[in-house]
């Protein structure tokens, strides 16, 4: 139930308390958007999250919108694993998405701007979007650049790698320590299709996130220009009442699946993620697609893990929206009604 659809005993109440938070009488005729943002001290890859939630907070303003501010902290898999953290990452992906649930439902929230990075956080926000089901969009923060190193590029997982061949001889104890000093170069998910990437490049396929987005960086000045215009559509998106599941079906499943996943070579975690995501679409997906679109879809990207190059290099290519044209003859084409066209 939206606010102004509430009876005016109960709205009257939630007025006095958002007036305890410093709204004025104006703010609250407004639509109230929720942006979700993910920053935490404990994960490197959300340190702009704070600037992109200011961006938003912009765009909801100029549009016409009331924003409120959630933090769901967002986890960061490299601090837990291989111990006894390994245990609650995936749990974490589902409090998460309930989390941001309870908060929406709870504050009768009119629209959401979902700003997710790194591996289990973004499959929570989208989980979190398609659930809800008011109007949304979903911004993911963009990937980690890399950084030379004698004559190559490195970035956080390469100290993992690095790590064996110290133990095995093939580097110096020096070199190693450089490394791990240089890997991990600000914010933004590890800059290759590992999990957080991948499903970046699942946001963007289905609709619910920007064209491009996946082949930003995260310290790219357009991801803050994205983000204000996330608060801006959300706002539109919330006037002319277009949800998530009125855009989602089978089809948009399965095209991203073959350009999110099979032809760039992605995460195989994004397998179970995107399983999780369409079953709170209320949408029929197994395994047996998967291996299906697997064996009709060719692997077309020389892209990290699955191959040499990193995101930078997928997005001077033209990023997922390349990949998509190369397959094109493979996806399926939704007509969509005059409500979605863009304003």
């Amino acid at each position: 139930m939206r606010s102004k659809d509430m009876p005016e005993f109960i709205n009257s109440f939630r007025r006095c308390l958002y007036k305890g938070v410093g709204y004025t009488k104006k703010d609250l005729e407004k639509p109230l958007i929720g942006i979700i943002n993910s920053w935490t001290e404990v994960n490197p890859a959300t340190l702009h999250m704070r600037q992109l939630t200011e961006a938003a907070r912009v765009g909801i303003y100029k549009a016409g919108g009331m924003p409120v501010e959630i933090p769901v902290a967002g986890l960061c898999d490299g601090m837990g694993g291989g111990t006894t953290g390994d245990r609650y990452s995936l749990p974490w992906r589902d409090v998460a998405a309930a989390f941001i649930e309870t908060t929406a439902e709870v504050n009768h929230l009119d629209g959401l701007v979902f700003l997710p990075v790194c591996d289990k956080v973004v499959p929570a926000h989208l989980m979190a979007c398609v659930r809800l089901n008011i109007p949304s969009v979903v911004l993911p923060g963009g990937y980690m650049l890399s950084r030379m190193y004698k004559g190559r590029k490195i970035m956080s997982f390469d100290t993992s790698y690095s790590y064996g061949a110290l133990k095995s001889g093939k580097i110096t104890k020096e070199e190693y320590n450089d490394i791990e000093d240089l890997g991990c170069f600000g914010p933004g998910g590890c800059g290759m299709f590992g999990t957080a990437n991948t499903m970046a490049a699942i946001a963007e396929a289905l609709g619910l996130s920007f064209p491009g987005i996946t082949g930003t960086a995260a310290v790219d000045p357009n991801l803050i220009r994205m983000a204000e215009e996330a608060g801006r559509r959300t706002v539109y998106l919330v006037n002319q009442d277009i949800k998530p599941l009125d855009i989602l079906c089978k089809s948009s499943f399965e095209n991203a699946i073959r350009a999110a996943i099979m032809a760039i070579g992605g995460s195989t975690n994004a397998v179970l993620h995107t399983l999780a995501i369409a079953r709170e679409a209320n949408i029929s997906l197994t395994i047996d697609d998967f291996e299906r679109l697997s064996k009709e879809t060719p692997f077309i990207c020389d892209v990290r893990p699955s191959g040499k190059n990193t995101l930078e290099e997928f997005g001077y290519e033209g990023g997922l929206m390349s990949v998509m044209k190369s397959i094109e003859s493979l996806l399926v084409l939704a007509k969509l009604g005059e409500k979605f066209l863009v304003a």
